[in-house]
C-alpha cells in the first residue's frame, strides 16, 4: 500500500511537470553570526562545525563569492569560515557553491549601498545614529535570547531581524531595498541551481543571519525544495 502511495505521488508530480527526485531535496538553511559567533557560547564556531557534521550534507551553498571560495580567503569578520568551515572542507570533500555574486554585480550592490548610507548619514545624522543604536540594542537582546543554536534560527530571531532589515530598507529607500532583493535572490537562485544539479542530495545553505529571512522567503514554495524546520531539527539534535 505504501509503495502504491509513493507511486501515485510520484505520478502526480510528473503530471505537474515536477521531477520526483527534485521534490525530495532536503535543504537546511542555517543563519550564521560572523564575529558574533565569538559572543554566543551556545552557537560558537565549534558548535557550528558540529552542526554541519551532524547535517552531513552532500552540497554546501556558502556565504562567499566565487573568488573567496577559490582562494579560501574571506572578509575578516567571517570567522566561521576561516576558523571552521574551510578547515572542515579540507577534511571532507563537499560539493560547494558560492552564494554571493561575482564581479561586477558584487561591487555594484556593495558600492550603491555604501554610497546611500554615507549620504543618509550626512542628510539625517540624528536618525542614522538612532537606527544604529536601535540595531545594537536589538542584537544585545537577541544575545540574551540565544541560549541555544536553535534559538538563533527561531521565529523570534527571524521576526526581529526581518523587521529591522525592512525598516532599514524603508528608511534608506529604493537603493537599499533593491540591494537586499538582488543579493538574497541571488543566494536563493544558487540554492535552486545546486538542487537542480544534484537532485535527491542533502543541501546545507549558510547565510548571514540578517539575510536568512529573505532568502527563506525566496525558497519557500519551490516544489524542488523541502525546507527543513531548523529550530525543530536543531533542538532534536541537541543543539
Amino acid at each position: 500500500m505504501k509503495t502504491l502511495s509513493r507511486c501515485l505521488a510520484a505520478a502526480a508530480l510528473v503530471v505537474a511537470g515536477i521531477s520526483p527526485a527534485l521534490a525530495a531535496n532536503d535543504v537546511f538553511l542555517l543563519g550564521t553570526l560572523y564575529k558574533r559567533h565569538e559572543q554566543v557560547p551556545a552557537y560558537n564556531v565549534e558548535t557550528l562545525v558540529r552542526i554541519v557534521e551532524k547535517v552531513a550534507p552532500d552540497v554546501l551553498v556558502l556565504d562567499v563569492t566565487p573568488d573567496e571560495l577559490r582562494k579560501r580567503s574571506v572578509f575578516p569578520g567571517k570567522v566561521e569560515y576561516t576558523n571552521g568551515i574551510f578547515p572542515l572542507m579540507d577534511k571532507r570533500k563537499f560539493i560547494t557553491y558560492p552564494a554571493e555574486p561575482a564581479e561586477p554585480m558584487f561591487s555594484e550592490i556593495v558600492e550603491a549601498v555604501k554610497s546611500r548610507i554615507q549620504q543618509f548619514d550626512k542628510e539625517q545624522p540624528a536618525l542614522s545614529a538612532s537606527f544604529k543604536r536601535t540595531e545594537k540594542n536589538m542584537y544585545a537582546m537577541l544575545g540574551k535570547h540565544w541560549s541555544s543554536a536553535a534559538r538563533v534560527q527561531d521565529d523570534v530571531t527571524t521576526e526581529m531581524i526581518d523587521a529591522s532589515a525592512r525598516l532599514h530598507a524603508e528608511i534608506l529607500g529604493p537603493v537599499m531595498k533593491d540591494a537586499d532583493e538582488r543579493w538574497d535572490k541571488h543566494t536563493a537562485d544558487m540554492v535552486k541551481r545546486a538542487v537542480s544539479e544534484h537532485p535527491g542530495k542533502r543541501v546545507l545553505v549558510l547565510t548571514g543571519i540578517r539575510n536568512r529571512p529573505l532568502v527563506q522567503r525566496n525558497l519557500q514554495g519551490d516544489p524542488a525544495i523541502r525546507l527543513v524546520d531548523m529550530p525543530a531539527w536543531l533542538t532534536q539534535a541537541g543543539f
